[in-house]
């Protein structure tokens, strides 16, 4: 996504963005994340026994995804979606993921189809691409989480998860310049990671 860390063409630039981001990746962040990982783990484990005592077919890439979603929301904004308390794995965004990149190759020649998608009324630009529109939205989402993350630090507010730090409140401390900081770049972000943990799980094969 243009203005994320990903596409970030400076070398300099993208160098600082990485860094920033890459800390909460390393191997002592994540093994501080074990907890967290190990409670959505057993939660996953118990939907899937759901589904092999009642021999129900299980949709592996929804299971997988709706756990990544569950751990990054958590870790980046101190709010997880709990995707996983819904045993059927409906409430996954695997799904959506996959229905919009049917459309993203007629987006990347044709940007302003985006634009135009995001203008539509909301049933019109779900019969055109439900993917691209779930994503959207999902997008909006997380950057108001942001907003309210950036207000609660203004306001000296302190995030409800002891032990461990989360990634929008930890950059918001740093010493980042006050740009790196603003709710659009942050926003950005926000979207990459959970978009990037999220396909990644999701397609999985284990």
């Amino acid at each position: 996504m243009p203005g994320s860390t990903v596409f970030t063409a400076g070398h300099d630039l993208h160098r600082m963005r990485r860094a920033n981001l890459s800390s909460f990746f390393s191997t002592a962040s994540v093994r501080r994340l074990e907890p967290l990982v190990r409670k959505t783990v057993d939660k996953l484990t118990d939907a899937l026994q759901t589904h092999k005592h009642s021999e129900e077919p299980v949709v592996v890439s929804s299971a997988y995804s709706g756990f990544a979603i569950d751990v990054i929301t958590d870790y980046a904004f101190a709010r997880s979606y709990n995707l996983l308390d819904d045993q059927t794995f409906r409430r996954s965004m695997h799904s959506a993921f996959s229905k919009a990149r049917s459309g993203m190759h007629w987006i990347r020649h044709f940007p302003w189809l985006f634009n135009v998608l995001k203008k539509l009324p909301r049933p019109l630009a779900v019969r055109i691409n439900q993917g691209i529109v779930a994503l959207r939205e999902l997008q909006l989402e997380l950057r108001r989480q942001v907003a309210e993350i950036i207000a609660q630090h203004e306001t000296g507010i302190k995030p409800k998860v002891e032990s461990r730090a989360t990634i929008f409140h930890t950059l918001l401390e740093s010493s980042m310049p006050n740009e790196e900081k603003a709710l659009n770049r942050l926003g950005i972000d926000g979207f990459s990671l959970v978009r990037a943990g999220t396909e990644t799980m999701g397609s999985s094969k284990l």
